[in-house]
């Protein structure tokens, strides 16, 4: 099983003040207004538990979007993730953003152009907690 933590996290101070950041904060508040439980991930191992599973072994790791970490492993990862963040960003965030915010199409579609334009100016160093 995997799946990561939300929301992404930021290794220094990258993330302030950018759109990524008030796109992290909607989508946070969205869900919340939804209803929907973003903070399960950490609960999967106890649940597991309880289903009867023995011997879990829960493994914590970090994926960077995009290549700005050193490691040269990391950096692969981290263009890889970056492509999945990219592509998956719409879909992510449309029906959250107007059914739990009321924002508007062209809201979103204006934040989801400005998160793309952070993600490929390369200045943050954000990952994923898996």
């Amino acid at each position: 099983m995997q799946d990561f933590v939300f929301p992404y996290r930021c290794v220094d101070d990258s993330l302030k003040g950018t759109a990524f950041e008030r796109w992290l904060e909607s989508l946070k508040a969205a869900c919340v207004a939804l209803k929907m439980n973003i903070g399960k991930v950490p609960g999967y191992k106890k649940d597991m538990e309880e289903c009867g599973f023995v011997d879990i072994e829960e493994k914590q790791v970090a994926w960077p979007i995009g290549s700005w970490p050193r490691n040269e492993k990391m950096k692969v990862l981290g263009v890889w993730c970056k492509r999945d963040v990219l592509e998956g960003l719409q879909a992510w965030s449309m029906a959250a953003l107007t059914r739990g915010l009321g924002m508007k199409r062209e809201e979103v579609e204006l934040l989801l152009m400005e998160v793309r334009n952070d993600i490929n100016s390369r200045k943050l160093h954000v990952y994923i907690p898996m």
